[in-house]
């Protein structure tokens, strides 16, 4: 699960914080593999959305960035 938190530390900042809009890009370039696979269905489709709204509604309603940290807290 280290390459995990890598991939994370990739696109947080210095302060560790990743907002909506890097997480987002995330997601969306880590199902890239499976579409072009044809598995994209398996992971739960292509709109990673939904994945992005509930990473952060988990972190705090008025969180515009979250820690890097909290996605292994819960």
């Amino acid at each position: 699960m280290a390459w995990f938190l890598d991939l994370f530390r990739l696109i947080a900042d210095p302060n560790r914080l990743v907002d909506q809009r890097k997480l987002g890009l995330l997601l969306h370039d880590c199902i890239q593999v499976p579409r072009q696979l044809g598995e994209v269905a398996a992971f739960g489709g292509s709109n990673i959305e939904p994945s992005v709204r509930s990473c952060f509604e988990k972190a705090g309603k008025d969180k515009t960035s979250i820690e890097v940290n909290i996605i292994y807290a819960q």
